[in-house]
């Protein structure tokens, strides 16, 4: 992560989070002109956060679907130099905040200043504070939150090929699926752009306004096949791990999926 972004990200009552509980999260800036700032960057980033949280995509190993959720309720309060935010889960991986801190390295790029997120589960037994660590070349293949979709779901297939900017994923049926197909998947799609594009899985590339991301759009691959393509991927290959699981959600409550390959 870059030198200048580093906020601290630290979570009181982790244990919590593998059942249904709220989590107060508090977001401290520097000043008070530094919130009104990022006010707005906060705001969007949190309900891009919870979309996606919303179709399973940071599901706890072994909780699985459909139970994994989490949704805003209230948006942000704001008061001098903090603002919180109240998000009601269950059972998702901790390890899911930092897609948020990553999208918040934004801020930077309207100079305002975050010194550390605190998010403490309410109503639940103090375990005492983690502090989840920034995300390194280092550490990324164990920062970021497991892929949790089990073999008997889908079979998943990442493709060995060349390095490139521009990646696709095959999402194949048993059959040809309905025609109103499209539009069940769509939300699950748009959900994950929303964080590929306001940098969730930047770290360790860069703040999101230094490691790019366009998403591009589902059509159709062939008679059981869609496709989702991505027009610009500079991110973490975890960013990959959360749409097999939010595809592991629609697959177990939309409509089965075959088989899914990442390109």
């Amino acid at each position: 992560m870059n030198a200048s972004f580093r906020p601290e990200l630290v979570i009181d009552g982790i244990a919590a989070l593998a059942g249904e509980c709220r989590l107060k999260t508090v977001f401290e800036f520097s000043s008070a002109e530094d919130m009104r700032r990022g006010a707005e960057i906060l705001r969007f980033s949190c309900e891009a956060f919870a979309t996606a949280g919303a179709l399973g995509g940071y599901a706890m190993a072994g909780r699985m679907y459909p139970e994994a959720n989490i949704t805003v309720s209230g948006g942000v309060r704001t008061r001098e130099q903090q603002a919180d935010v109240q998000f009601s889960v269950v059972s998702i991986d901790p390890k899911a905040f930092q897609f948020l801190r990553n999208m918040l390295g934004m801020l930077v790029a309207h100079n305002a200043r975050l010194e550390r997120i605190r998010v403490t589960a309410q109503d639940a037994p103090a375990d005492g504070p983690v502090l989840l660590p920034t995300v390194g070349e280092g550490n990324e293949s164990t920062a970021y939150p497991a892929m949790v979709v089990p073999p008997e779901l889908f079979q998943l297939v990442w493709s060995d090929s060349q390095f490139s900017k521009t990646r696709r994923v095959i999402v194949e049926f048993h059959e040809r699926p309905p025609a109103g197909l499209p539009g069940r998947l769509e939300p699950y799609v748009q959900a994950w752009f929303g964080l590929l594009e306001r940098g969730a899985f930047c770290a360790p590339f860069g703040l999101p306004f230094e490691a790019e991301s366009v998403g591009g759009r589902l059509s159709l691959f062939d008679e059981t096949c869609y496709e989702i393509s991505i027009a610009r991927f500079v991110a973490s290959e975890a960013g990959f791990r959360v749409l097999a699981n939010m595809l592991g959600h629609f697959s177990r409550n939309v409509l089965a999926i075959a088989r899914v390959e990442i390109d």
